[in-house]
């Protein structure tokens, strides 16, 4: 270890002149230029690298906003045309229903005219005497639209017109009309086909249907069922011909009785009512 350091000392200048040596070749050799050309490359490239990554960081953050935007665009453009379709179906829904309305109206009004030969009124009920008693209603004119008490009231139903009853009080702007079930009306009728007359009589609004009584017993054996009822014409409150009710067999009669008393099922459904017809006769002019 000694003879090493001797040796070290001695040759000391030697060893610093090759290490400066070795220094010197080193500094040459990273000055050079491919060196600087490889170390200028190496930073473009990493220059390059990480401004793409931020380019395409900023493209997607960009393309992301923009479809947000257009997602956003096309939801509204959809609630709109959402809200447009539903108005579209309440006005075409609106507009079938006004013009089925508008038919049926119509229609009525033209079998009124045919049936009757007589001008009218058009009416709604408005409120029945109770919930369960169809024997009584108010309807929704009076004085003011031409309305007096003892007016024939009809109404149309299922292809056909029906007697309904008569006013038997009005105010300046409703009416109140006696159904042929309050068993206070008494209407002249008689067999559409055979002739033969009677009195129908209500029997309350609880029951299903209507007597026709003081019917000619004979006139039974002429009748079929199903016989169709109107109004005789007889007193001339009530217009000739207008559909009552249809006779179903069944007969209430003694042995010793020349008249019988027929049960007749009304040709209207009162518990359907909505629009009546109340009629202008001569006498009431």
């Amino acid at each position: 270890m000694f003879k090493l350091r001797n040796i070290f000392y001695r040759q000391r200048n030697m060893i610093v002149l090759l290490i400066f040596i070795a220094l010197s070749s080193v500094s040459t050799m990273f000055s050079g230029e491919p060196v600087m050309e490889f170390a200028s490359n190496t930073g473009l490239s990493l220059v390059s690298f990480f401004q793409g990554i931020a380019t395409g960081v900023a493209g997607w953050f960009s393309d992301t906003v923009n479809s947000i935007g257009k997602i956003d665009q096309l939801t509204r453009e959809l609630t709109e045309t959402q809200n447009q379709l539903i108005e579209y179906q309440k006005a075409s829904l609106d507009n079938v229903k006004l013009r089925e309305e508008n038919e049926r109206l119509r229609s009525e009004l033209f079998l009124i005219q045919q049936f009757v030969n007589t001008q009218y009124i058009s009416v709604e009920v408005v409120a029945w005497a109770s919930e369960n008693d169809f024997s009584t209603l108010i309807v929704n004119k009076g004085e003011l639209h031409g309305i007096v008490k003892d007016m024939p009231v009809v109404a149309f139903q299922k292809g056909t017109i029906g007697l309904v009853g008569k006013t038997i009080a009005v105010g300046l702007q409703s009416s109140v009309v006696r159904t042929i079930l309050d068993p206070r009306s008494f209407v002249g009728a008689l067999f559409k086909d055979t002739r033969y007359k009677g009195l129908v009589n209500g029997c309350g609004s609880l029951a299903d249907y209507i007597e026709m009584d003081m019917v000619s017993k004979k006139a039974v054996e002429d009748l079929t069922s199903g016989t169709l009822v109107v109004t005789s014409g007889l007193g001339k409150l009530f217009p000739k011909d207008i559909p009552i009710g249809r006779w179903q067999t069944h007969y209430d009669a003694k042995d010793y009785e020349s008249v019988v008393k027929l049960q007749i099922n009304p040709v209207l459904d009162f518990r359907r009512l909505e629009y009546l017809y109340i009629l202008h006769v001569e006498e009431n002019k």
